[in-house]
C-alpha cells in the first residue's frame, strides 16, 4: 500500500510540473501604407478553416494597442480579407501587411 501512494504522488507531481503552456508571438509583418503604422499578427489569434483563416493584427499609434481583427479567404486562386476597419480587398503587394500576414500563416 505505501509503494501504491509513493508511486502516486510521484505521478501526481510529474503531472503538476509538466509545462503545457504555448508560445504566444508577435511576428512583424511591415508598414501599412495608409497610416504609416507597423503591423503586428498576433500568432496566439490564428485560426485556420477550411478554404481561409481569422487573425489579429495589433499596432500601436501613440503607444496604445489598437487591434483589427482579420478574415482571410482564398477565391479563385487568390486571398482576399475584410478586417473589422471595414477594408477589403485582394491580398498583393499593394496590401504589404496582409501579403505578410498570408506568407506567415500559409
Amino acid at each position: 500500500m505505501r509503494k501504491f501512494f509513493s508511486a502516486m504522488i510521484l505521478i501526481f507531481a510529474l503531472m503538476i510540473g509538466q509545462n503545457h503552456s504555448a508560445q504566444a508571438y508577435n511576428y512583424d509583418c511591415g508598414v501599412f501604407p495608409e497610416s504609416g503604422l507597423r503591423g503586428y499578427l498576433m500568432t496566439e489569434t490564428i485560426n485556420k478553416y477550411y478554404g481561409g483563416f481569422t487573425c489579429t493584427v495589433v499596432c500601436y499609434p501613440s503607444g496604445r494597442p489598437y487591434y483589427i481583427n482579420y478574415r482571410f479567404w482564398l477565391s479563385n486562386g487568390s486571398y482576399y480579407f475584410s478586417n473589422s476597419d471595414g477594408y477589403s480587398d485582394r491580398v498583393s503587394n499593394y496590401t504589404p501587411v496582409e501579403l505578410n500576414v498570408c506568407n506567415v500563416v500559409i
